[in-house]
């Protein structure tokens, strides 16, 4: 196999670019490799700025601004050719083409090619390949007698994977096994697939496929790591972005050199630390690498290993229960339930007219939801006049220019559904989607001519009416005002729009105004134009009266068809660490059987027949320490991070509720809290910390246990 890179080439001496090259380099003295996405067999880069490619160190080629260097794997005969006949040399690359277009017909059985020299000042016109030096010779002398008396054999080094192709298509072997790709200006980085690197991308060669490698300084590196695993959008505190650069930093720096079989240092991966490249940066992440330049973690004079973790779920963990090694004396289990959240009343009334009971609540607060001002009463037997003012406030979601005006007399099932199927926009869906034969699917003649089962055929069809509902809207009975908002509701959830909720965290209260954030917007509501506050539980809402809120609970507001808004307060799972901000302090995972065999097996290959679990044994935070599939095929246990990936859950602080049948196991629910390994510092955590004031040195002391934090040029020269 040859790897060949297809350029938009310019020609010219590279001594200049080669020395600039070299002082670049030298500014920094810790570099880095990262191995950057998969392994693939073709790869297009492009930058806005000049590209340089190197041979080695060695500048030897130039791709124009906007250019595209494309690297591919392409088959080559292992019997491939080394032997040339070079015929001319020149500064002048035209002078070469020209002898090259004149004598081509001589030569009709080989290939006339351009090469280049080391240092790139000077190219080669050679004629071949041959197979052998004997077969070459025959070739020199047919080269002499075509006036080239100074030809001379040239055995074409096949050391190096790697050629390029310039714009003519013409190849140049490279000298050395390292083809690379910088770009000239070192602020622009260089394009590869949806993301973009600073740098120097490497090429190196596995198997049939190549790996692209990023050089870049160590605080460069950081630029596009911080933002990725800690995102400043989403959590925009400084002090926990400068914890979060020295965690990476010292990670980075410690194991350095893990990958070097494979050409590399690091990986951009979980196995490692995100790494996305330049596209990613932000000015905060930005600031917090600059303001901790260099510092790092040692414990000892040693560095540590730096180990996080998204979100410990209120507890670390110790080391060796997860990674089944060493008992680091500096990855101890701490808690993050260490600071206190303020308490916000909100001056929330239950609204007017609101019922005491909860599956009417429901109702009021979905009516509000739809467009109604205030809760409606729900009390007693509906009207005409009540089901025109109804229709009034969610007339713009049956598409109402003017709601009917109905009498004040008691409606009945059948006169309710009379008035519904002359509402404009329901009477054309009827008519034009439901048709006598899709009627008679289920009625019988007689049946059949009642005018409202066309209707009925309709809104079943939607899910909007149940069987069950269908013979009351013949029915004479009285129809009730919770029967009657039932029945609006269905109409309007099942053919409006989905309520447009908008997520927030609370930041604080200020007087009577409520300050929203999310990732870098933040929001003010002023609670005077509030018309309710809500919540929900066991998927029916309820109105609440004058609630409270800390800081970090999620509250869903919904604008549009109330000129107030409304609230719906969620209290993040009734936790109170430091990470509650994460989406993961708590959760829920759900599998059937199957399901739970199928991902078990990828770390159990010899697992058959689930018939239950259990948990084997715990460390003092909670934490699963070994887990136990009892089996058709035996008993098989996993340890430490094989827990959480056989049961394909995101921590191990989890408790199992099974479902059983014929004493064998069908369902397996785990409750939770936590994502990542849980050693190390919960970097949602540190978020949680530093909003609470705390600076970055502390939250570091905090989550791993009597460190020091020194600049990192000071721990080589102590060595």
């Amino acid at each position: 196999m040859i790897a060949i890179c297809l350029l938009s080439w310019a020609w010219t001496n590279f001594s200049i670019d080669s020395r600039v090259y070299q002082q670049w380099r030298d500014q920094s003295d810790v570099w880095i490799k990262a191995g950057v996405q998969e392994t693939v067999s073709k790869a297009n880069f492009h930058s806005k700025s000049r590209l340089l490619v190197l041979d080695g160190d060695h500048v030897v080629g130039e791709i124009r601004p906007n250019g595209s260097f494309i690297v591919i794997l392409q088959s080559r005969a292992a019997s491939a050719a080394s032997y040339w006949v070079q015929v001319q040399a020149s500064r002048d690359r035209s002078v070469l083409e020209a002898t090259r277009s004149r004598i081509a017909n001589q030569f009709p059985d080989h290939r006339l090619e351009l090469f280049r020299s080391e240092n790139g000042s000077m190219m080669t016109l050679r004629v071949g390949p041959c197979d052998s030096r004997t077969e070459a010779g025959l070739l020199q002398s047919k080269g002499a007698k075509a006036g080239f008396t100074d030809a001379f054999l040239v055995r074409q080094s096949t050391n190096s994977p790697f050629a390029w192709v310039d714009s003519q298509y013409d190849k140049f072997p490279f000298e050395s096994n390292k083809l690379g790709l910088v770009s000239a200006d070192p602020e622009t980085p260089i394009g590869y697939g949806d993301r973009s690197y600073r740098g120097i991308l490497w090429f190196r060669r596995k198997g049939n496929q190549f790996r692209v490698i990023n050089e870049l300084p160590m605080e460069t590196y950081l630029r596009g790591v911080v933002p990725s695993e800690l995102g400043p959008k989403v959590y925009p505190e400084l002090e926990a972005l400068k914890a979060q650069a020295v965690a990476a930093r010292t990670y980075a720096i410690k194991n350095m050199g893990k990958f070097e079989e494979s050409g590399y240092d690091i990986c951009d991966g979980p196995e490692c630390q995100a790494y996305f490249g330049a596209g990613v940066e932000h000015p905060l992440s930005d600031q917090a690498v600059a303001e901790t330049k260099g510092l790092v973690l040692t414990y000892n004079h040693e560095l540590i290993d730096a180990l996080y973790t998204s979100t410990c779920g209120g507890e670390t963990e110790d080391s060796e229960h997860v990674f089944n090694g060493k008992a680091e004396p500096y990855l101890r289990g701490v808690s993050s339930y260490v600071i206190d959240r303020e308490v916000y009343p909100l001056p929330c009334l239950s609204p007017k007219g609101t019922s005491e009971v909860v599956s009417v609540q429901d109702l009021q607060v979905r009516a509000m939801i739809i467009g109604f001002p205030s809760p409606p009463d729900l009390n007693g037997e509906l009207k005409g006049s009540d089901l025109s003012l109804w229709l009034k406030y969610c007339g713009w979601i049956l598409a109402l220019d003017e709601a009917p005006q109905l009498s004040a007399k008691t409606m009945s099932f059948a006169s309710f559904w009379e008035v519904v199927s002359q509402l404009p926009a329901i009477r054309d869906a009827v008519a034009h989607q439901v048709k006598a034969a899709d009627v008679s699917m289920r009625l019988t003649e007689k049946e059949r001519n009642g005018k409202l089962h066309h209707l009925v055929n309709l809104l079943m069809r939607y899910e909007i009416l149940t069987p069950a509902m269908e013979d009351d809207m013949f029915s004479s009975a009285v129809l009730t005002r919770v029967d009657a908002m039932t029945l609006i509701l269905r109409l309007c959830e099942g053919f409006g729009p989905e309520p447009e909720w908008s997520k927030y965290y609370v930041d604080s209260v200020k007087g009577n105004t409520l300050v929203l954030v999310r990732k870098e917007r933040e929001r003010t509501v002023d609670l005077s134009r509030v018309a309710a506050c809500l919540t929900k539980s066991g998927g029916a809402y309820q109105f609440l009266n004058q609630p409270q809120v800390r800081e970090g609970d999620i509250i869903y507001i919904l604008d549009g068809v109330l000129s107030r808004s409304m609230l719906h307060i969620v209290s993040n799972g009734l936790v109170a660490s430091a990470d509650r901000e994460s989406a993961f302090n708590y959760w829920i995972d759900k599998k059937s059987v199957e399901q739970l065999e199928e991902r078990a097996r990828r770390y159990i290959p010899e697992l058959r027949g689930i018939r239950s679990v259990r948990v084997v044994s715990r460390s003092e935070t909670g934490r699963v320490t070994r887990l136990e599939f009892i089996a058709d095929s035996g008993k098989h246990q996993v340890t430490g991070l094989r827990v959480r990936w056989a049961l394909g859950v995101r921590d191990t602080l989890f408790d199992l509720i099974p479902a059983y049948r014929n004493s064998r196991l069908v369902h397996l629910t785990a409750v939770g809290r936590g994502w990542g390994h849980g050693v190390g510092m919960s970097q949602v955590g540190a978020f949680g910390l530093a909003k609470a004031g705390w600076n970055f040195e502390k939250i570091l002391k905090h989550y791993y246990r009597d460190v020091s934090l020194v600049p990192f040029d000071t721990l080589i020269q102590g060595n």
